[in-house]
């Protein structure tokens, strides 16, 4: 701590430094009156933390290994890991608090910086354990659960008092139950030391329990009651049902405060459904379903296909259940099951828009316009930008200077202009000589590939010395409306493959995970296989998966230079060459949305609501309804969930 260093300074440290030291600095001491300033100073808002390369946040965590499994020393410094994180996510909260409100009374303040002080002590204590199990904070994914629920917190008009209510009341409480389990457990295993450190943590953890209490008595209207006043203020979807572990512990409640008759609320609480409580706080934004749009503003004729409105409606699942289309008549999202309700209060990944804005499944001029006529903001770069990355000749190029095609493919595939197009029969001139040069283990077909479009359509096949300009003259004026065609042989595919990404406005980018597509005869793509990884991550399960993930990293930062952001993918294949297995890693790059992103999202809501297990396979495909297939690697089908789809079913939605 540096002398005269403020308690702003102070949080402003923690939240906008990555590295661990900065977060475990001890606070600032000081008994003076006014420690805390005498003028209130501004709210500050800060939706997430920084966090250098190793302790970056990801959307969502594996279930902890169960008590039994605990003999495993792998699996205690699983459970240790993510009760470490836990407390290095209340650092920083605590921290945030103390930003957001700094109008809070001055003891109030003091009781937050104290319990911060606490839970760096507690993250302490769990890093020590890690380091004897040879384990570090940086070994595992870092769920960012409780930073999900900052922006409710931000909005809710009940200030202090909704985070007292979610964080001492709810996520605090429910830690005097698991804290006891585990140390039970450890206990039973023979590792005492884990057990000692989760004593104390249960025991220090009552402190700050208590402190929300005082407080919300404290704060709360005179006429609520102490549960009236928690259910008002606790942001949506956390609930009573959130503040207790699978062994309730009423002694430990009493010991913090609780009165019976709030102990037995949460006993016997289940999980809050929408409409029994406040709504969320946060407005949510307007989908914009514009698939199919590289080929112009005729893509709502697509939509008239089964399959594609099925597509249409599982992008709108990736959304917080508030959210709405726009721009298109009679259409919702796709009806997620039941006991994912919960669930569906929040989007898919964390980083998804939220607030005043219109996501649109591509970037356009279109969608633009709609997002102006609406008064929001259109949740992706300017269309230009869009366009240029869309581009496939972007990725081809791309693949050029990283040296991933073959030597064969280098000379074979040539980029066509739209002003080029205008002559057919110098096209056909230029189609002959080039594909006259090609290796002749290439073979003889090709296709002419529009550098805008999606899913396959528009392109022309051909055949090397069969190729007449009546055969394409109706095609040249689409083709270079969207915007020329790349001439590429037509390989013998064996898997088709692709690497998801999200960029955020800040250049952070997330790996998302790589998949297997399911594809038609004629290369429309009808779903993805995946398997879910004991660490928590999405891969096809290849032997390729590593080195197109790779390169999809590199097209992603590359697409991020040119100032893109927001949903991407990579799609890539396996072709088989002089009697080879060869990965083509870098084919297209599709700046916007893609049903890989959507198949990924609902996953990462099955793994949430439990139905979704790793180790193990799913598959994923679009009919009506559509169908997500998880399969244990040893026992076979584990789930299956469907999702209403079909036209009919929209009325039912997001009411």
């Amino acid at each position: 701590m540096s002398d005269g260093e403020s308690v702003r300074d102070y949080c402003l440290s923690i939240l906008e430094s990555g590295d661990l030291e900065a977060k475990t600095r001890p606070p600032p001491v000081s008994d003076e009156p006014g420690f805390f300033g005498s003028d209130p100073l501004a709210a500050i808002y800060i939706d997430r933390p920084a966090r250098s390369a190793d302790l970056t946040l990801s959307s969502g965590a594996e279930r902890l290994p169960p008590p039994p499994q605990l003999e495993d020393p792998a699996k205690r410094a699983t459970c240790i890991h993510r009760f470490a994180h836990h407390e290095l996510m209340a650092v920083e909260l605590f921290a945030w608090a103390l930003l957001a409100w700094p109008e809070a009374p001055e003891s109030l303040r003091r009781g937050w910086l104290a319990a911060l002080a606490d839970e760096q002590r507690h993250l302490g204590l769990y890093l020590e354990r890690l380091d004897r199990l040879g384990s570090s904070l940086g070994d595992a994914p870092r769920s960012d659960y409780f930073w999900l629920h900052v922006p409710a917190l931000w909005a809710s008009p009940h200030g202090p008092l909704a985070f007292l209510s979610a964080m001492g009341l709810t996520l605090e409480q429910a830690n005097l139950d698991f804290t006891l389990m585990y140390r039970d457990a450890f206990a039973t295993v023979g590792d005492e030391a884990s057990a000692r450190v989760c004593q104390q943590i249960h025991d220090e953890e009552q402190g700050h329990v208590r402190l929300a209490l005082t407080w919300l008595r404290r704060l709360k209207s005179p006429e609520q009651s102490d549960l009236e006043a928690y259910e008002a203020s606790v942001p949506f979807p956390l609930s009573a049902s959130r503040a207790k572990g699978r062994a309730f512990s009423a002694d430990a409640r009493r010991a913090a405060g609780l009165d019976d008759s709030w102990i037995e609320y949460v006993r016997n609480a289940g999980p809050k459904r929408k409409g029994n409580g406040p709504e969320p706080a946060v407005e949510e934004p307007r989908i914009f379903p514009n698939l199919g749009a590289e080929e112009g503003d005729n893509w709502r004729r697509a939509l008239s296909h089964a399959a594609v409105a099925a597509s249409a409606r599982l992008f709108g699942g990736l959304f917080a259940r508030d959210a709405r289309f726009c721009g298109v008549d009679g259409l919702d999202a796709a009806v997620l099951p039941e006991a994912w309700s919960d669930d569906a209060q929040l989007p898919a990944w964390s980083f998804l828009p939220r607030g005043k804005k219109v996501v649109a499944w591509l970037g356009t001029d279109e969608a633009l316009r709609i997002a102006t006529r609406a008064g929001r903001e259109l949740a992706s770069p300017p269309p230009a930008v869009v366009r240029s990355v869309h581009d496939k000749a972007f990725a081809h190029r791309l693949a050029l200077e990283e040296g991933s095609l073959h030597p064969c493919l280098r000379e074979a595939i040539r980029v066509f202009d739209p002003e080029e197009l205008a002559d057919v029969h110098r096209v056909v001139e230029s189609v002959e000589s080039a594909t006259a040069r090609w290796a002749p283990e290439l073979g003889s077909e090709f296709a002419l590939k529009p550098r805008l479009s999606s899913s396959g359509r528009g392109r022309v096949a051909g055949r090397i010395g069969s190729f007449a300009p009546s055969e394409i003259e109706g095609a040249m004026a689409r083709l270079a409306r969207c915007g020329g065609f790349l001439l590429e042989p037509w390989l013998k595919r064996t898997v088709d493959l692709s690497a998801h990404y999200w960029i955020e406005m800040s250049g952070e980018i997330h790996a998302l995970g790589t998949l297997e597509s399911i594809v038609s005869p004629s290369g429309v793509p009808r779903g993805h296989r995946g398997c879910l990884e004991a660490n928590g991550s999405i891969r096809a399960g290849t032997l390729f998966d590593e080195r197109l993930q790779a390169a999809g990293l590199v097209a992603a930062e590359a697409a991020r230079e040119r100032g893109y952001f927001g949903a991407c993918g990579v799609d890539a294949f396996v072709y088989s060459f002089d009697g080879e297995s060869i990965l083509r890693p870098l084919v297209e790059f599709n700046a916007r949305f893609t049903l890989g992103t959507v198949a990924l999202g609902l996953v990462e809501r099955a793994r949430r609501v439990g139905v979704a297990r790793a180790p193990g396979r799913f598959e994923f495909r679009v009919d009506v309804p559509s169908v997500l297939e998880i399969r244990d690697p040893d026992s076979g089908l584990q789930s299956r969930v469907e999702f209403a789809t079909a036209q009919r079913a929209s009325a039912r939605q997001r009411r």
